[in-house]
């Protein structure tokens, strides 16, 4: 809606977790630190709740090794 100026929360389902995006007001200086504040107290409200973030991670092409073969080292 236009106008709108609370905070807001989004939900999205990605293939490995949930995604929050979080939208609210900040003032002209001094964002960064109200983030960092922000941050460090939803993982504090997740780790007193037990609940653990982690995420796989697959090797999708790997590359075969390389030999190479030719010239000698320059003297």
């Amino acid at each position: 809606m236009i106008g709108e100026i609370d905070p807001r929360v989004y939900w999205r389902m990605t293939d490995n977790w949930l995604e929050l995006t979080i939208r609210f007001l900040l003032p002209d200086h001094g964002g960064r630190g109200i983030k960092d504040a922000m941050s460090r107290e939803i993982l504090d409200g997740l780790y007193r709740a037990h609940i653990e973030i982690a995420s796989g991670t697959y090797a999708i092409v790997e590359v075969p090794p390389i030999r190479v073969e030719g010239l000698s080292p320059a003297r």
